[in-house]
């Protein structure tokens, strides 16, 4: 709900999703979501959290995007990252 409040311009709810992207335990599943969701410049500037997260992180990622973008790799899956949204 809050990914779609942030589309419709709630600047609160975009905000309080890249937090808890940053401190949230299961932030890995909500980058995903967001990746998927919003403009790639919206989250593409979490790449240095998620470096810094994702080692202690237990399991891999299960989507390609956000990691391929982040340079991250994904067991058994590749993907040319797509471009930003202009």
């Amino acid at each position: 709900m809050l990914e779609l409040l942030a589309l419709t311009g709630s600047e609160e709810a975009r905000e309080g999703l890249r937090a808890y992207v940053r401190e949230g335990r299961h932030w890995r599943r909500v980058l995903e979501s967001l990746a998927s969701c919003w403009p790639t410049e919206w989250w593409e500037d979490l790449g240095q959290v998620a470096h810094a997260r994702i080692g202690a992180a237990v399991g891999s990622p299960g989507c390609v995007e956000p990691w391929t973008r982040f340079g991250i790799g994904v067991p058994g899956r590749t993907r040319v990252p797509r471009p930003a949204l202009d």
